[in-house]
C-alpha cells in the first residue's frame, strides 16, 4: 500500500509560485516527482491564487505610491509617474 502524499510548506510556495508564472501543470508536477492528479489534489488552492496574487501586485504598488510622500512621485489622482533621476 503507498502512503498518502503530504505536501511541505516550501512545496506549496513553488506551486504558488511557478502557477503564477505560467508554469504549466504538468511541469510543476514533474518537478515535484508527482502525477498531475496529486498535484490537483492537494494544491488545488495554490494553482488558483498563483496568479490571483501576481495580477494583484501592480495594483498594490499604485495604492503604495500614492500614500508616498516621496517627492519623486508624482500624483495627480489618475495616474502616478515616478522620475528617475
Amino acid at each position: 500500500m503507498t502512503a498518502e502524499y503530504v505536501p511541505t510548506d516550501a512545496q506549496r510556495s513553488l506551486v504558488e509560485s511557478a502557477s503564477a508564472f505560467g508554469i504549466t501543470q504538468a511541469e510543476i508536477a514533474t518537478q515535484l516527482k508527482i502525477s498531475e492528479p496529486t498535484l490537483r489534489k492537494h494544491f488545488r488552492d495554490e494553482l488558483s491564487s498563483g496568479k490571483f496574487k501576481v495580477d494583484m501586485t501592480p495594483g498594490k504598488t499604485v495604492a503604495e505610491l500614492m500614500k508616498s510622500r516621496d517627492e519623486r512621485v508624482r500624483l495627480d489622482g489618475r495616474s502616478a509617474a515616478i522620475c528617475m533621476g
